[in-house]
């Protein structure tokens, strides 16, 4: 390669457009001629060759590169005449005969507007140790930021449709939002309020907890998030007095009959609303199955309920795309009423959740006799419900129960009331934003947190299914999409399912989110001080498959610990002498042992027809704030520079029982419009 390198070198630039620009040569006005080899042998590493290397890897290594060898070494000269051409208001063309991976962080550092450079031959997105031939020509103020678009030309494939304009389809509509506490709930609640300042009353569902009443706590919620700080900032000294005239928080509560309002405040709801929006839910695996039935079975029947004694509302019902189980190959945007994922083609909805409430009282009537407590109730039905629901093909309690709401919700005996239009959204993981809030915004410690923060450990091996897609949605897109879809809905052009996901148009795999989340906690290390840091950088977890992780990793050193400290213990005659690292082990086990049917088990790929379509159906006019588009975004740059960062910024400290980062109090006025008490019950979070 290095042969092939040095002829390159004697090769000539592309002919340059005819604008006014300066161009500055990288070797001869920037750096000296001898920076690429030192790039190239690091790259190389004890392989000696490039060959086999990732793209993502190299990457890295020319970002850290850059910053560690090459900024420092930025010719003064070369820097002078940068600023003189930006002053004379000329474009910035830098020329290079170095690879993009070194040449797009310097590109990016000095603001060029174009870059002339050479491309390393990649094949499935591993270098194979040959240049291409010639030079690559880019513009890069296009590649700056985040661009949302629409996905597909509406003349393609012969679909025709009208225009969808966000805008007019909610001016003046008044919508009902329950989980505005939850992660999306609250992302959306917050978009809604800064890109729709003409839609009509958002009326906010929250319950009591314990005394704090539901005012008390959207008022912390609004000033103490930073999820609102960039509407507020807008907003002004104005920000307390449009809060007030556009958001009334209702104390009530999705588990109570009637949603927990008295007649005054539900009749007043039920003559006004145009959308109920329906984001809370109970998000942990295997919760009680009593609290999972309540919240995402019967609270979205009583939702549904509601919604048909009003005089004209329809329904947005938020679920999750893995409803699909162990489903294989293409998910299509469909609700799977009579069929389990294990193919069981004559599934009763309503006989489950009854048959589910009568297992429920006979373990409590049963725990009851024997005087055992609650929490022995607890764990007998959550075993029984993870039992049966890995019977019918759903990996935990959490999409068994969303699950059933969604069959129920399509399929509920109608007693009275009107046809409800409903739809319901299903995002994948929902994970840190794009650019809202907050750039690399995260709570959610349900997701892919804990195991993102594992990797960043001591811990080496991780048994994945290499092929298998890492389905990651950023939460900014999944509100942009709800958004969407609450216009059709208003518009009664639905349809009845959408699939927020990226599996089908921008795919992720296992082994490249691994190697992913690898890179960026080595760059964080690398740039922190301390032995612990510098070893922690030189450490990267790898995936691995299911029998080799069994074999010499967490199981292995598992038994090799607990045989250790029986023998130990039995010698001592006190407490094991290496307990604390078997509560480890055995901590980090359960913990691969939750995630392990997202890991390696199937390969779905979840449809998203009808969302492109909604979103193609945006006019030119509102792209720009409503715009829907998996495919606008790299995930190179977003695992690490996002999604990472924000990860360590927001949530690892959730999971370490550490407080986030705080921020001054924001006023806001205590003399909100509360209507009707209800009991404490509803899970918000979402």
């Amino acid at each position: 390669m290095s042969e092939r390198h040095s002829a390159n070198r004697s090769l000539r630039f592309p002919a340059a457009p005819a604008t006014e620009a300066i161009r500055l040569s990288v070797e001869g006005d920037l750096l000296d001629d001898r920076w690429e080899k030192t790039f190239l042998r690091k790259a190389r590493g004890a392989t000696g060759s490039v060959r086999g290397r990732s793209r993502d890897r190299l990457t890295a290594l020319g970002e850290s590169f850059f910053l560690e060898t090459l900024e420092p070494r930025l010719r003064p000269e070369g820097l002078d005449q940068i600023r003189e051409a930006r002053k004379a208001g000329r474009l910035i063309h830098l020329e290079s005969r170095g690879c993009e991976h070194v040449i797009l962080p310097l590109a990016h550092h000095l603001g060029a507007d174009r870059v002339t450079y050479r491309r390393l031959e990649f094949r499935d997105g591993v270098a194979t140790g040959r240049f291409l031939p010639g030079f690559r020509e880019e513009t890069l103020a296009a590649a700056t930021g985040t661009r949302v678009a629409t996905l597909v030309d509406p003349a393609e494939n012969g679909v025709a449709f009208s225009t969808l304009s966000v805008r007019r389809a909610l001016i003046g509509k008044n919508l009902f939002i329950v989980g505005v506490s939850g992660f999306i709930g609250k992302v959306w609640l917050a978009s809604l309020m800064r890109d729709l300042p003409e839609i009509g009353r958002l009326f906010v569902l929250l319950r009591r907890r314990g005394a704090r009443r539901a005012a008390d706590r959207f008022e912390q919620m609004i000033h103490g998030s930073p999820v609102f700080e960039e509407l507020a900032q807008r907003r002004g000294d104005e920000f307390s007095d449009w809060l007030e005239r556009k958001v009334e928080v209702i104390e009530g509560d999705v588990t109570e009959p009637h949603l927990g309002l008295d007649l005054e405040t539900r009749r007043r709801i039920e003559s006004s609303v145009d959308v109920i929006a329906n984001c809370a839910g109970l998000v942990d695996f295997n919760p009680d199955l009593r609290d999972a039935l309540a919240v995402n079975v019967d609270g979205a029947l009583r939702l549904l309920d509601f919604s048909r004694s009003c005089d004209r509302a329809a329904l947005l019902h938020v679920s999750t795309c893995f409803v699909a189980g162990k489903r294989e190959g293409r998910v299509p945007e469909a609700v799977f009423a009579r069929e389990t994922p294990s193919g069981q083609r004559d599934f009763d909805a309503a006989g489950e959740r009854a048959w589910l409430y009568r297992r429920i009282e006979e373990v409590a009537a049963s725990a009851g006799t024997a005087g055992a407590p609650n929490r022995v109730v607890r764990t007998r039905l959550i075993e029984e419900a993870l039992t049966r629901s890995r019977e019918l093909g759903w990996p935990n309690i959490y999409t068994y129960t969303k699950a059933l709401g969604e069959a129920l919700l399509v399929d509920a005996p109608r007693s009275e009331g009107r046809d409800v239009p409903v739809a319901i959204v299903r995002p994948s993981i929902v994970e840190s934003s794009l650019e809202f809030p907050i750039r690399g915004w995260n709570e959610g410690i349900n997701t892919s947190a804990p195991l993102s923060k594992l990797l960043g450990t001591y811990f080496r091996q991780l048994p994945v299914n290499q092929r298998k897609r890492l389905d990651v949605i950023p939460v900014d897109l999944v509100c942009r999409g709800m958004t969407l879809v609450a216009a059709a809905l208003a518009e009664r052009r639905h349809e009845n399912v959408y699939q927020l996901a990226t599996s089908a148009l921008n795919p992720l795999d296992l082994r490249r989110a691994v190697e992913l989340t690898a890179l960026a906690h080595r760059k964080h290390y690398r740039e922190r001080p301390g032995w612990r840091s510098k070893v922690l950088a030189r450490l990267e977890a790898v995936p691995v498959s299911r029998e080799r992780y069994g074999r010499i990793s967490i199981p292995a050193q598992l038994r090799a610990v607990r045989g250790l400290n029986r023998l130990l213990g039995k010698m001592t005659a006190g407490k094991p002498p290496l307990a604390r690292l078997e509560y480890v082990l055995v901590r980090v086990k359960e913990l691969i042992d939750l995630y392990e049917p997202f890991l390696l088990d199937n390969e779905p790929v979840f449809e998203t027809n009808h969302m492109e379509i909604l979103a193609a159906s945006l006019p030119e006019s509102e792209r720009e704030s409503f715009g829907y588009d998996v495919r606008s975004f790299d995930w190179y740059d977003y695992w690490i520079h996002v999604h990472i960062p924000g990860l360590r910024r927001w949530s690892y400290p959730l999971l370490e029982g550490r407080p986030i980062e705080t921020r001054p109090r924001r006023p806001v006025k205590k003399e909100r419009r509360v209507a009707a008490v209800g009991a404490p019950g509803e899970a918000d979070e979402s």
